[in-house]
């Protein structure tokens, strides 16, 4: 789909704001906010965990070897990594240690991932690990109940996974339930009309 130029002056709004912000004591450690990559009229969102330590400000918030597998699964569902993601991590500024953010930090950052959704209005969203679903449901812990069902989040198809990291780590328990998941989603989101958008 054609970006909107309004919908991309919202994403680098977004962006320079993340990277003064001052919403969480995150700011006190920050060297470089990750406000995410990608282009409004992007099929797929995808949340993920907060960027690791050596992440800059046009990074993709994954590390290399998560990145490279999260486009193998794309690739074989039949999208362009470069045209048709969009990824953001669930809270914008690494955390001390890679640690999992505590309430307060998604908190800060809920609503820049609603502002980016709105300016994407991609056709599904993918939640990575229990940082990305804790985003999009307020509670990290909802993480085991969701991991693998087919649900919405607003308008559109939503999916929570194990990070790619966690899938390569458990390839014979977990790949093929993440592939199953991915085909079934890519189905959803095929029935969602422009007009939800």
């Amino acid at each position: 789909r054609p970006a909107d130029p309004e919908a991309e002056a919202e994403l680098k709004a977004v962006a320079g704001e993340v990277g003064e912000c001052r919403s969480c004591n995150l700011y006190l450690l920050r060297e470089n906010a990750v406000p995410g990559i990608g282009r409004p009229g992007a099929t797929l969102m995808v949340v993920t965990p907060p960027p690791t330590d050596n992440a800059g400000e046009l990074s993709t918030p994954l590390p290399a070897f998560e990145q490279e597998y999260l486009e193998k699964w794309m690739t074989a569902l039949g999208l362009n990594p470069a045209t048709d993601l969009f990824i953001t991590p669930a809270v914008k500024c690494r955390t001390p240690g890679n640690r999992p953010p505590q309430g307060e930090e998604s908190a800060a950052c809920t609503g820049y991932l609603r502002r980016q959704y709105k300016a994407v209005a991609p056709r599904a969203v993918l939640a990575l690990g229990s940082s990305g679903c804790g985003a999009l449901t307020g509670n990290p812990g909802d993480f085991p109940s969701l991991v693998g069902r087919d649900w919405n989040w607003g308008a559109v198809p939503a999916l929570v996974l194990w990070t790619p990291a966690e899938v390569l780590a458990n390839p014979g328990r977990l790949r093929g339930p993440v592939w199953d998941a991915l085909q079934r989603l890519k189905v959803a989101w095929n029935d969602v009309p422009g007009s939800q958008l």
